[in-house]
């Protein structure tokens, strides 16, 4: 298995038999290109026509994450021309998808609602996520695993967890 990621922990990955390289890497060697990452501004549409021009004419492409990561008409280009094999779409650039998107007039391509990780153990660790950072939250510590980590040097942030330290009667 290779993998990009500019915030893996090389050392997690060796661990886990995983080879980071780079982008271009991934997308000309695969077989499936599974696309996993949060939107930000920095990634927005980053799989565009160089990217998907990459991959080999036998490769699938998975979107599971954010739709907004990839040109999805430089993907409907190269699916259209046969230029990879075909795409498993969870997300879209805009959803609902539209009836009547090019994508899904494509028999290379299949597409479901957004709806990938609906699992009884995905809503059951989301849950406890959410939950163990409220219960932190309260107690007056920071959250993990925090999206937007410049919110915590906010005077109004500092300020909240402050009071809520004070809450030292929440239990573990």
């Amino acid at each position: 298995i290779i993998a990009y990621s500019p915030h893996a922990d090389p050392m997690q990955a060796v661990g886990l038999g995983i080879r980071l390289v780079s982008l271009e890497e991934v997308m000309s060697e695969s077989d499936f290109v599974s696309l996993h990452s949060s939107l930000t501004p920095d990634k927005y549409k980053m799989i565009g026509a160089a990217q998907l021009a990459m991959m080999k004419p036998t490769a699938y492409f998975i979107n599971i994450a954010r739709g907004a990561l990839v040109d999805q008409a430089a993907l409907v280009d190269v699916l259209r021309e046969r230029r990879i094999a075909g795409a498993g779409l969870d997300v879209f650039e805009v959803e609902p998808i539209p009836v009547d998107d090019p994508l899904l007039k494509l028999d290379n391509v299949i597409v479901t609602p957004h709806w990938s990780p609906a699992t009884t153990d995905i809503w059951i660790m989301t849950g406890q996520a959410t939950s163990n950072g409220m219960l932190r939250a309260a107690r007056g510590n920071v959250p993990e695993n925090v999206v937007n980590p410049q919110v915590l040097e906010r005077a109004g942030f500092q300020a909240k967890l402050a009071r809520f330290s004070e809450n030292r009667d929440i239990q573990e």
